[in-house]
């Protein structure tokens, strides 16, 4: 009697082991993600960004279209790219650049620039011609700019 308990304890004993080390076997074998290599484990290279800007723009314009210019805009924009080089460029055509969202801006009122529209709209078309001012002069061969950011935009009685 004494033998089968000590036969059935050691099958027990070694059933226990085996599942244990073939439980801890697959585990540290397989992975619930796939093997692990040198790519998957490294995130991507962050895509670096340039900023160019214009700042303190001063332009007057009316409180509503028609009567003569009473306020003062004082503006502010810059221009993300993820090419240094275009900033350079950017630089170099400033005053180009600067005289066009002058003009963009005295098309503007008071009333106007207080809506939101207005200043996506803004945004938009500094991002236009900015881009169209480098291609225009061969600094780039598509639009090396992507996103525009008014970082400033006082509206002054």
């Amino acid at each position: 009697m004494a033998n089968n308990i000590l036969i059935v304890g050691g099958s027990a004993l070694i059933a226990l082991a085996l599942g244990v080390g073939g439980t801890f076997a697959v585990m540290t074998m397989t992975s619930h993600n796939g093997p692990k290599t040198a790519e998957t484990r490294k995130p991507p290279a962050p895509i670096p960004l340039y900023f160019a800007d214009v700042p303190d723009i001063v332009v007057s314009i009316p409180d509503v279209a028609g009567d003569p210019p009473s306020s003062f805009v004082q503006f502010g924009i810059q221009f993300q790219t993820s090419d240094a080089q275009s900033v350079d460029h950017f630089n170099t055509l400033e005053p180009i650049i600067k005289s066009r969202i002058m003009d963009l801006l005295m098309q503007q009122t008071g009333a106007t620039l207080q809506t939101e529209a207005t200043r996506t709209s803004i945004e938009q078309k500094s991002l236009s011609l900015v881009n169209t001012a480098l291609e225009t002069r061969n600094y780039a061969q598509k639009p090396p700019f992507t996103a525009a950011y008014i970082t400033s935009l006082v509206v002054q009685d």
